[in-house]
C-alpha cells in the first residue's frame, strides 16, 4: 500500500511540474495574427532595464536595487506596441509616439516593470481598461548578470511585463501605472500617444 502511495504522489508531483512548464510554454509562444509576441529569450528587449544600481530612463525615473524578496517598484516602461496592420514596434526610451502607423483588428501594448506593485491602472483615451484586458503576464528574473523571462529554480523574479489587448480600438493615448507594495510605495507611470 505505501507503494501505490508513493506511485500515486509522484504521479501528481509530475503531471503538476508538466502542466507548470506546458503553461510557461505556452506563455512563450502566445501567436497573434501579426505574429509571434517579442521573443521571451530576446536579450535585446531586457537589455534597456536597468542594472541593478543603476540609474532608469527619463520618464520612468528610479534606481533598482537588488535587496529582499519583494523589492520596490523602481522601473516602469511601454516597451513594444504591436498591431495587425504593422507588427511590433519596440518603444525608445524616450519616445512619446509611435513610429508606425498602428490599425486593424488587434492593438497590444507591452509594459516592462522592476519590482512588485499592487495598484495596476491602464488607461485608453482616458478610460480605464479592464483588470482582463492584462490576458498576459510574464515573470522578470535576474540570473546575476542579465534579465530573462525563463525564469529558472533559484532565480529572483525581480518584475514583470505585461501584455495588454486593446482589439478594436485604433489610435489613441496609452498610459500605465502602479504603486509599489513597499516603501517608498511610490507610483509610477508610463504613456504612449499610438497612431
Amino acid at each position: 500500500m505505501p507503494h501505490l502511495i508513493k506511485t500515486t504522489v509522484i504521479s501528481v508531483l509530475a503531471l503538476m511540474a508538466g502542466l507548470a512548464q506546458a503553461a510557461d510554454a505556452a506563455a512563450r509562444q502566445v501567436e497573434i495574427r501579426f505574429g509571434l509576441v517579442p521573443s521571451v529569450n530576446d536579450v535585446r528587449q531586457l537589455a534597456t532595464l536597468p542594472v541593478p544600481g543603476s540609474a532608469s530612463r527619463s520618464g520612468a525615473s528610479g534606481a533598482y536595487v537588488a535587496a529582499g524578496s519583494a523589492p520596490a517598484l523602481s522601473y516602469l516602461q511601454i516597451s513594444n506596441i504591436g498591431s495587425s496592420q504593422i507588427g511590433w514596434e519596440a518603444i525608445g526610451a524616450a519616445q512619446t509616439t509611435t513610429a508606425q502607423d498602428h490599425g486593424g483588428a488587434q492593438l497590444r501594448v507591452v509594459t516592462d516593470e522592476l519590482g512588485y506593485g499592487h495598484v495596476r491602472v491602464a488607461r485608453f483615451n482616458g478610460g480605464v481598461l479592464p483588470i482582463a484586458a492584462n490576458h498576459l503576464t510574464q515573470r522578470i528574473c535576474w540570473n546575476g548578470s542579465a534579465y530573462v523571462l525563463s525564469c529558472s529554480a533559484g532565480q529572483t523574479v525581480v518584475g514583470f511585463r505585461r501584455y495588454w489587448k486593446l482589439d478594436g480600438k485604433q489610435n489613441g493615448s496609452f498610459s500605465y501605472q502602479n504603486s509599489s507594495t513597499n516603501p517608498p510605495w511610490n507610483t509610477m507611470s508610463d504613456s504612449i500617444s499610438i497612431f
